[in-house]
């Protein structure tokens, strides 16, 4: 599907919102003001990259403050950057591939890119106070030479539940798999161990239970591919058979504010994690997640651990434990009256005797309501992929290999959300 045709696909949507709402006497079709309206909170609480897992506790704490029932609410997020890359100077100038810059220009010292690395749209139906359809349409590095700007279906779901009745809620259908927390104080750059760890969405099935700032997930799921290659980014959950229900996570986490200062703790199983065991039969691999996060005033700090169940062996990795882990800080402040914030971010992957790291610092102001101009820097050290690539999304298999490589990148970021 094209852009063009995304964008009428989103007229589309509104007028066929519209429609479904005018068999109500009771509502208005008028759009932005009745039954079909357009909110940045959706997008904000779902889309943007900062948000990791329990989506769906977002959603439901929205229609519990401000979302009516009987109306269709559309959000979105458009994502721009302009990247320069520059290897060290002990780089393999034939091989190795830059960090984040996607153009593919191995055998260069530099590069830069302009991208738009996400287009997202969302629609949040509000059937009546118990019901709601949650549908997510999203793009990535729209407009790059080699890729057709294709859109697909990230999410689609049916949520269940209405939390001023029952801390019981449920979901079913294809969505993101809550395992882990995954915030990130970035506006740009992820974190390894999110990017190795972060199950990716799949059509699931769950219940939650969520009351007095303690929520616990139960999901059960389709097994996925193991991640055998650097082609497969999103094959973070693995079973024997893709096709039936045989894999399982589950996640908990319980927060509150005390004397000021808003806190949280969580922890989570996922049964299968893309990193088979190291067994001739490719047995599933289970992994374990820590996490936790505080914000006093306006500084938010935040950390993960992810480890695997037992050894791994795939791609390169052989016979090796593989964790991660994420600690990050940001700082809010007005400058000349627009909100502002700071962020620092270091994450690692790691096998029992290798480590490819990362470290992000960031500046970004919202210039008028929810758009945020942002200027980042990332520095990556250690490959991969063998001695190929750097720990990103596209390359996240394998084991680093060649320590010796490092990477800078500066990007200037520009992030929209309606």
């Amino acid at each position: 599907m094209s852009i063009k045709q995304v964008l009428v696909s989103a007229v589309a949507i509104a007028v066929a919102g519209a429609a479904f709402a005018a068999q109500d006497n009771s509502s208005q079709t008028t759009l932005g003001a009745g039954s079909v309206r357009f909110d940045s909170a959706i997008a904000n609480g779902v889309l943007v990259p900062q948000v990791g897992t329990e989506t769906e506790l977002s959603v439901l704490k929205l229609r519990q403050q401000e979302l009516a029932n009987q109306t269709l609410y559309i959000g979105g997020i458009v994502r721009a950057a302009a990247l320069y890359s520059r290897l060290n100077d002990n780089y393999n100038g034939t091989t190795v591939i830059h960090t984040h810059v996607t153009n593919g220009r191995s055998g260069y010292k530099t590069a830069s890119q302009l991208n738009m690395p996400e287009v997202g749209l969302i629609g949040v139906a509000d059937v009546n106070s118990w019901a709601t359809g949650v549908i997510s349409l999203t793009a990535a590095n729209v407009g790059r030479g080699d890729t057709s700007d294709t859109i697909g279906v990230d999410q689609a779901y049916v949520l269940l539940g209405d939390l001023n009745s029952s801390s019981v809620y449920g979901f079913a259908g294809k969505k993101d798999v809550d395992f882990g927390n995954f915030n990130t104080v970035d506006f740009y750059t992820l974190p390894l161990n999110r990017l190795a760890f972060q199950v990716a969405s799949t059509n699931s099935v769950g219940v939650g239970f969520n009351n007095s700032g303690f929520n616990a997930v139960i999901t059960a799921l389709n097994g996925g591919n193991n991640g055998s290659d650097a082609t497969d980014t999103t094959g973070t959950a693995y079973t024997n058979n893709s096709n039936n229900i045989n894999n399982f996570a589950v996640n908990l986490d319980y927060g509150m504010n005390s004397n000021g200062v808003m806190w949280g703790v969580g922890g989570g199983y996922l049964n299968g994690s893309r990193y088979s065991y190291a067994k001739s039969n490719s047995q599933r691999n289970g992994a374990w997640d820590i996490n936790g996060h505080f914000d006093v005033d306006n500084l938010t700090v935040m950390g993960e651990y992810d480890r695997t169940s037992g050894k791994a062996n795939n791609a390169s990795i052989t016979d090796n434990t593989i964790q991660g882990f994420d600690i990050g800080a940001a700082y809010g402040f007005p400058i000349m009256g627009h909100n502002s914030s700071v962020n620092a971010d270091f994450s690692e992957l790691k096998s029992n005797a290798v480590t490819a790291s990362q470290f992000v610092l960031g500046w970004n102001n919202e210039l008028v309501n929810d758009v945020w101009m942002g200027l980042e820097w990332a520095y990556n050290k250690g490959g991969i992929n063998g001695s190929s690539s750097f720990a990103t999304a596209d390359g996240i298999t394998g084991v680093p290999s060649v320590s010796g490589n490092k990477n800078n990148t500066l990007l200037l970021n520009l992030t929209a959300t309606f």
